[in-house]
């Protein structure tokens, strides 16, 4: 393995081109389950960067995939005391939350988030655009979507399944998808007043 540090300024954040060239490059060792090589990228690219939160979003990501929740619980949790309004760390703060059990507090930060603008969240100092934003919101209800079904409320579910498949009739970046929205739609069924 090479150690590889893509920023090569010292600064608090990094430039647009910084953020793409190293979010190629996370997105790849992700895909490739490279965990040793990211966390060095991550480590290198954080010494010239230490303040830029995004970083630290990315590293806890990793824990998170690597499943160590308790990790990245903590790092999302850092990032957010810095960065109140992230939404990819109130994300992966919710999602490392579920994965934990903790359904109500998940349930919380993903409302937080369903509950937002696209074009307020996809344009604000941590947004990505408004598709990306869609996308996060779209994901959000497909999130709680999954927590009703957990809690048994089906309807509430559907109800979930079916916010997620609207805000998509718009072009989003969504990590669900739709067949994946319909298929827990077609598993919950009509509610017995319907099929009639």
């Amino acid at each position: 393995m090479t150690r590889e540090v893509l920023v090569k300024q010292t600064h608090a954040t990094l430039s647009d081109a910084e953020k793409r060239r190293i979010s190629k490059r996370i997105d790849a060792l992700f895909a490739e389950a490279q965990w040793g090589e990211l966390d060095q990228l991550l480590s290198g690219s954080l010494r010239g960067t230490s303040d830029d939160h995004w970083l630290h979003v990315r590293r806890a990501d990793a824990w998170y995939a690597q499943g160590k929740y308790a990790r990245a619980e903590r790092l999302f949790q850092q990032v957010l005391q810095a960065m109140p309004r992230c939404p990819l760390a109130r994300w992966g703060l919710a999602n490392t939350r579920m994965a934990r059990g903790n359904a109500e507090d998940a349930r919380k930060l993903f409302l937080s988030l369903a509950r937002q603008k696209p074009e307020v969240m996809g344009a604000g100092a941590c947004g990505e655009g408004v598709r990306w934003a869609r996308g996060l919101v779209a994901d959000a209800h497909f999130r709680l979507g999954q927590l009703e079904e957990q809690a048994g409320a089906m309807a509430a579910a559907r109800r979930r399944y079916q916010a997620y498949l609207r805000i998509l009739q718009q072009p989003a970046f969504s990590l669900e998808s739709r067949k994946a929205a319909n298929t827990r739609l077609r598993a919950l069924g009509l509610p017995k007043q319907a099929r009639r």
